[in-house]
């Protein structure tokens, strides 16, 4: 591992994060590719596990040392109940969810300041999303979507005030990918919804009668 973070250039991206991340993500796709009831669950403890070993105390850290953490709370507490509203009625998939928030875990990268969190969860979700079976997300789906929020929070505890454009741009992503997705569950659905067309067979005025069969 140390000759291939070597190959990677040092500095914000921490190769090391991100190797660590994608082989955890990867293992623990494989591992429950046959069990997808667990899946959920599973990745989002060990986003935070492995968060946790990387950086110790740094979950923690960034909901208490705010001016309010309470809000922070609720937010993530919110945003956790409209993504399993969203998962169980727009029958999204598990492969869908996981790749969506990976996206909204590349909009945290890209506007807060410790990148570490949105890196190390984001790894996680990219590694098992190669695995990732394509069944419904039912209501725990909705965790997959309160971790980029986690990311946030942690992400800005040194500037508190990133968190709000950080959040307003994860609500903006949020609400696009909704509409998407309703938007393509109607398609879906309107298309197994077509009735089917009959198309009466062609049918002759005429009846051929039998041959007269001739005794020999």
């Amino acid at each position: 591992m140390t000759t291939l973070v070597a190959l990677v250039p040092a500095g914000p991206l921490h190769p090391d994060d991100a190797l660590w991340a994608l082989g955890v993500g990867l293992g623990l796709g494989v591992v429950l590719r046959r069990s997808p009831g667990l899946w959920v669950s599973s990745l989002v403890a060990s986003a935070l596990i492995l968060f946790e070993l990387r950086y110790p105390g740094a979950v923690l850290d960034g909901f208490v040392q705010r001016p309010s953490p309470v809000w922070p709370v609720l937010v993530v507490l919110a945003l956790g109940t409209a993504g399993s509203l969203m998962t169980s009625r727009a029958h999204i998939t598990l492969r869908s969810a996981v790749g969506l928030s990976v996206a909204a875990l590349t909009v945290v990268w890209t506007i807060v300041p410790d990148t570490e969190a949105a890196l190390v969860f984001g790894g996680v979700m990219l590694g098992a999303l190669m695995r990732t079976p394509s069944v419904p997300a039912g209501r725990a789906g909705g965790l997959l979507f309160a971790i980029p929020v986690i990311a946030a929070v942690i992400g800005t505890v040194g500037r508190p005030s990133e968190l709000r454009p950080a959040l307003l741009a994860l609500a903006v992503f949020g609400v696009a990918g909704a509409v998407l997705i309703r938007l393509g569950h109607r398609q879906r659905t309107g298309r197994a919804g077509l009735p089917t067309t009959v198309v009466p067979a062609a049918t002759s005025s005429t009846t051929t009668a039998p041959a007269p069969t001739t005794a020999p």
